[in-house]
């Protein structure tokens, strides 16, 4: 896991709840104005945020992150390798 310090730089976000394939509540944290979402958050681990990659503005930050788990894998392109020496899951 890859950590570090999250800050929303501008404007508000509003949030959107639905349950996961789990059972737990996932809220997703969006843009109010084009609803894009910035992260994402489960009830299971509430100190953990699951931030959106294309939210990220700062390059050296982005080149240091390694993912630590695919999800939806069955769902992956076939354009798409697998990411080596992770887990791999079909849902979250």
């Amino acid at each position: 896991m890859f950590a570090f310090q999250f800050k929303l730089l501008s404007g508000n976000d509003k949030t959107y709840t639905r349950t996961a394939d789990s059972g737990n509540h996932m809220t997703s944290y969006a843009c109010e104005k084009c609803s894009c979402i910035i992260w994402v958050r489960s009830e299971s681990k509430p100190a953990l945020r699951m931030i959106r990659t294309g939210t990220i503005d700062d390059d050296e930050l982005l080149n240091r992150m390694v993912p630590s788990k695919e999800l939806f894998c069955s769902h992956r392109p076939e354009s798409f390798a697998e990411y080596p020496g992770i887990e791999h899951a079909d849902k979250m």
